[in-house]
């Protein structure tokens, strides 16, 4: 056996408000409710997942790296994590199964640079499997991020997502 670790940019990401539509009015990726204007907002990152980890003997560690670039408090944020399977972040909100149930917040008092926060062992509610598993076996493509309420202090927005997976392959 052999352990490979990737680090992954998105081949494609959205910030949707809370209609479902995207917003194409900015390249930042918010979360939260601000106003009625753009209501509750979310954003997705899809991944391009090679398939050697689609076909690999286990993924032994998924990580996800975002940089907050402002929350509305000014002193950290708390961010659901997500995912989707769904491999474009195209026109409107692509879905999301979560947050993930076995940890209700991904991280707390998140604000200013990036810094990787383990997402491997999160249960997708919605099937049954852990992340990890998801992109082994049941076609996750990306994660995305749901403020965990409408208070404004949930309101945040990002820069750019990136996704680390550690691994392992039969030789």
């Amino acid at each position: 056996v052999q352990k490979t670790t990737g680090i992954l940019a998105p081949a494609s990401s959205g910030s949707y408000n809370g209609g479902g539509g995207r917003r194409t009015d900015t390249s930042n990726h918010y979360s939260g409710y601000y106003s009625s204007n753009q209501g509750q907002q979310k954003s997705a990152f899809c991944f391009p997942i090679p398939a050697a980890v689609r076909g690999c003997a286990s993924v032994d560690k998924v990580e996800v790296s975002v940089k907050n670039l402002h929350s509305y408090s000014g002193a950290g944020v708390t961010q659901h994590l997500a995912v989707t399977h769904t491999q474009t972040a195209g026109p409107s909100w692509p879905g999301a199964t979560g947050p993930f149930a076995g940890r209700a917040t991904a991280k707390g008092g998140w604000y200013g640079g990036a810094e990787w926060v383990d997402i491997t062992g999160d249960k997708d509610p919605t099937f049954g499997a852990t992340v990890a598993e998801n992109f082994r076996t049941r076609g996750a493509w990306g994660v995305c991020l749901v403020a965990p309420g409408t208070s404004q202090s949930y309101y945040s927005y990002w820069g750019g997502m990136r996704l680390r997976i550690t691994y392992t392959v039969r030789i």
